[in-house]
């Protein structure tokens, strides 16, 4: 049986083997993240939240469960449900490894961070190459 995306990032200190597993959990799973209120209905014009984290990273939030959005992160928000090679093809646009990264589950114990080397690494292993993509 397959594990969800949840299951592997609560088990990945104790078997590091699941590590096979984790990219393919993130690019297949979907998320719910934090938008401009009017922007959540969007497609590709959807203004999802950007935040510094604490080490200036700015960071792009996603949620496996809604019961991990904090008030803080919800202030002014509204929660959008996202998944799909096409939320990841529209990141290359932003994510710079060091500057402006994916957060999945930030603020949590068991949380990850996608960089630009990683997120490549996702599209062109489960989401069909990168083949007639745009890369800057």
């Amino acid at each position: 049986m397959k594990l969800t995306l949840t299951e592997i990032m609560d088990r990945l200190d104790e078997d590091r083997s699941l590590v096979s597993e984790l990219y393919e959990q993130v690019f297949a799973s979907t998320y719910y993240t934090l938008a401009k209120p009017g922007t959540e209905n969007s497609g590709d014009n959807i203004a999802i939240l950007v935040y510094h984290a604490f080490d200036n990273v700015q960071e792009l939030p996603l949620f496996t469960d809604t019961a991990l959005i904090t008030p803080e992160f919800l202030k002014g928000n509204v929660i959008c449900k996202v998944g799909g090679r096409e939320l990841w093809v529209k990141f290359l646009q932003f994510v710079e490894t060091g500057k402006k990264e994916i957060a999945i589950n930030p603020s949590q114990v068991k949380c990850i961070r996608i960089n630009r080397e990683s997120l490549l690494g996702m599209i062109s292993l489960y989401g069909g190459g990168l083949e007639g993509l745009k890369i800057k």
